[in-house]
């Protein structure tokens, strides 16, 4: 699929319309307050490159594991390090949303393929943050 970058914004205030139009009222006061407020500075950034939403999905649902496997061996510096490498997987996780309102794409396929790998990078996640957060902590 070609990626068609020539739709650009003025500035982020102008993006912040397009990608946050529609609030998730469900989302949690973390993102509400703090990382949907950085993270049109980083899709600003992403809506000049090639980069896919789906390139994104993969990249924070792998970030997400690896931040996981990082708690296993236990300690403070390994439960430090991983939730940050997590919590990055999840601020990552805002931009590919973000990306593909923004890019406004209209592919149907395209759409459901993104969804569905976002639900399977949550679903993973969820179980494998708990696991490994047990094992950290025996």
């Amino acid at each position: 699929m070609k990626i068609d970058v020539a739709k650009q914004y003025k500035n982020v205030e102008e993006l912040r319309k397009v990608i946050h139009a529609k609030e998730v009222s469900h989302d949690w006061m973390w993102n509400l307050l703090v990382q949907r407020k950085l993270s049109v500075y980083f899709t600003y950034w992403l809506t000049k490159t090639n980069i896919t939403p789906n390139q994104l999905t993969a990249t924070w649902i792998i970030l997400g594991a690896i931040g996981c496997f990082i708690l296993i061996p236990g300690g403070y510096w390994n439960g430090l390090i991983g939730m940050l490498v997590y919590q990055f997987a999840l601020f990552i996780d805002l931009w590919d949303g973000e990306l593909a309102r923004a890019r406004q794409f209209k592919d149907k396929k395209e759409y459901v393929r993104g969804a569905y790998l976002d639900s399977i990078g949550h679903y993973t996640h969820r179980g494998l943050i708990m696991a490994c957060m047990g094992l950290w902590a025996y």
